[in-house]
């Protein structure tokens, strides 16, 4: 039996247990696991997570909002035409798991539908340079694919307006992340602060309204899985057009139309962007040395950054540095025979955690109280929808725990639960608690010990129970 620990932060939707640090994987013990391990986890991140810039010769856009009318920048926070989109407009909720609420401790916007909101046709060229341009910065690769930029709405922010920490849900197929369109209205405050695997990038968006119609097209934008904040506007107003950005396969073409307009400035995190990585000789031969002395070690599960959902789970919509980790272990060729020398898949990774109690508040969805030690807990870690390159499902489990070349599970799975659901007592069972994390790996699989065409991925599922929280 394996116990692993996870770390788990306080919030008010969990299990009240003791946290406990999570344990490192075991240190390696034989040589080519340890290089392959140092060759994978030494590759360099492509691009940033968040960008923000300016496209001094794009134009505003001609815009219209029903009630309102045509719309003129600036927009001067107590005018006439900013009551008028206040009163257009509709107070903004937010998701939590499946549920729609508002609480404005929680979220303070107004939001304006996008069937209410007219752009002008020559708007769409000047949005197309701000994909083109944010694309190299975001490390996306655009040999294949093309990036497109769909409206999804309106926000309005007043003084006082502020959106807590949260993530972006993906709207429709395919979406990666979110570009927002700064419109000229002069306020203070309303940083936008995103956050990713520990490092934090702070976009501010205040300023004189003349001087951000003078400056040109302000935009920002990051992927989706992203933690982010709109710090309170302290005085003024803040209104921008969100979009979703959406990966669009694209085979032999590039990513959006020509420029229009040039990029000032263009900032983010001070990484090297390297879209296309060169096969590593250290990992190559990593690569052989398991294959020719480990036939026992079938597959390794490697750790991937970015969150991605069972919709949008595929090789065309990996991000940044799970890119570029994919790219090179699909490109390692055997030096003698020129063929591939792995199958490469990404999995989405589910843990889930089972209580049976009675201690349950079932409106706000939280215990109550500390958990007794006689309640029955289970856990369950698995990789599912494990896809392949042409996007097949090859396989529903696999074992993580037992074949994580690096890291731990803290590192898979998310620290939040993306839901939970409770059961009531029924005539023959007792109340039960589910809460359910995800995460994404990559596995590989040597061609040598498997075929393409069918690829017993691992043994089974991993099954524990355990006293502490796992």
């Amino acid at each position: 039996q394996q116990t692993i620990f996870l770390k788990r932060t306080a919030c008010k939707n969990m299990p009240k247990r003791a946290a406990r640090a999570a344990p490192a994987v075991a240190a390696a013990v034989n040589p080519y696991k340890e290089a392959l391990a140092a060759a994978l986890q030494n590759i360099q991140t492509s691009g940033s997570f968040a960008v923000s810039g300016v496209l001094p010769k794009a134009r505003l856009p001609q815009l219209e909002v029903e009630g309102v009318g045509p719309v003129s920048f600036p927009i001067v926070c107590g005018s006439p035409q900013a009551r008028q989109l206040v009163a257009a407009a509709q107070q903004a909720p937010f998701g939590r798991g499946p549920k729609t609420m508002m609480d404005l401790d929680v979220r303070r916007a107004w939001q304006i539908e996008p069937e209410r909101v007219k752009l002008g046709e020559g708007w769409y060229h000047d949005l197309f340079g701000v994909v083109e341009h944010l694309c190299a910065p975001m490390g996306i690769d655009t040999s294949e694919q093309r990036v497109e930029a769909h409206f999804y709405k309106m926000l309005v922010y007043e003084e006082g307006g502020h959106f807590t920490k949260h993530r972006d849900t993906e709207k429709e197929r395919n979406m990666f992340g979110t570009l927002i369109i700064h419109l000229p209205a002069a306020h203070e405050g309303g940083d936008l602060v995103v956050s990713h695997n520990g490092c934090e990038l702070r976009f501010p968006s205040g300023g004189e309204a003349s001087d951000q119609v003078e400056e040109g097209l302000r935009y920002t934008a990051f992927y989706a899985d992203c933690q982010h904040v709109l710090e309170t506007i302290s005085k003024g107003m803040r209104v921008v057009l969100v979009y979703n950005l959406v990966m669009v396969p694209t085979p032999g073409k590039g990513s959006v139309p020509p420029k229009q307009g040039e990029v000032a400035e263009a900032s983010g995190e001070d990484e090297r962007i390297s879209l296309a990585p060169t096969p590593s000789g250290a990992l190559t031969a990593a690569l052989r040395q398991w294959i020719a002395t480990d036939k026992a070690k079938k597959l390794f599960v490697l750790p991937m950054e970015h969150r991605y959902t069972r919709s949008n789970l595929s090789f065309a919509n990996l991000k940044g540095r799970d890119a570029l980790m994919a790219q090179l272990l699909r490109s390692q060729v055997d030096p003698a025979t020129g063929q591939p020398l792995l199958h490469v898949y990404v999995s989405l990774v589910v843990r889930k955690e089972e209580m049976h109690g009675d201690n349950y508040d079932e409106t706000y969805g939280e215990l109550e109280g500390e958990m007794e030690s006689d309640h029955e807990r289970a856990e369950r870690v698995f990789a599912r929808n494990t896809v392949d390159v042409a996007g097949n499902v090859v396989k529903h489990d696999i074992n993580v725990i037992d074949n994580l070349l690096f890291g731990t599970l803290v590192d898979v799975l998310t620290t939040y639960p993306v839901r939970q659901r409770y059961f009531e007592d029924t005539g023959n069972e007792g109340s039960k608690h589910e809460w359910h994390y995800e995460g994404s790996v990559l596995t590989i699989v040597p061609r040598a010990f498997a075929p393409a065409a069918a690829i017993d991925l691992a043994s089974k599922p991993s099954y524990y129970n355990d006293d502490y929280f796992l």
